[in-house]
């Protein structure tokens, strides 16, 4: 009897398997696919963010060239405000905004502005001439909108909001 005649045939290993089958694989697509959709949800908040900004400017422009406040200082003084309010409750959390007041308020500007100005300068008039029926003192409404305008750009950019 021939030897030869005793072999088998060769039988071929499993084609491997183009989908990773180990537990490591299926980690590192996990955290790829994380990652991706992370910096996709920051770049979307980054661009709702400078729209809203932009908006938030518009708006400053219109308050600014409305001949109702140009005549009314208070009225300037209620809309500037609440402009402010509705650009800080965007930039931060509502429940760190929403409920300050007075100097808190004026701080707040300052610290997410990065100036003094709300606290020690121009700004300071927004802590009572709102809710007066009339302005005792000068306002300087360029140097005020102007002050509102760089805080509307500046503003919680370096707050990873």
């Amino acid at each position: 009897m021939n030897s030869l005649s005793q072999l088998h045939d060769i039988h071929l290993p499993p084609p491997v398997s183009s989908f990773p089958s180990g537990i490591g694989w299926w980690i590192i697509i996990l955290l790829c696919l994380s990652i991706i959709i992370f910096f996709i949800h920051y770049l979307y908040n980054k661009q709702q963010q400078q729209l809203f900004r932009r908006l938030a400017l518009t708006e400053l422009q219109q308050i600014q060239t409305q001949s109702e406040y140009q005549n009314n200082p208070v009225l300037l003084l209620k809309a500037l405000s609440d402009l402010l309010r509705r650009v800080a409750i965007i930039i931060s959390p509502r429940t760190e905004v929403a409920q300050l007041t007075g100097q808190a308020w004026l701080r707040y500007l300052d610290k997410t502005g990065n100036t003094q100005e709300f606290t020690q300068g121009v700004g300071k008039v927004l802590l009572s001439g709102p809710y007066q029926k009339q302005l005792a003192e000068s306002l300087d409404k360029e140097a005020l909108i102007q002050l509102i305008h760089k805080w509307i750009e500046d503003s919680g950019k370096g707050s990873g909001s």
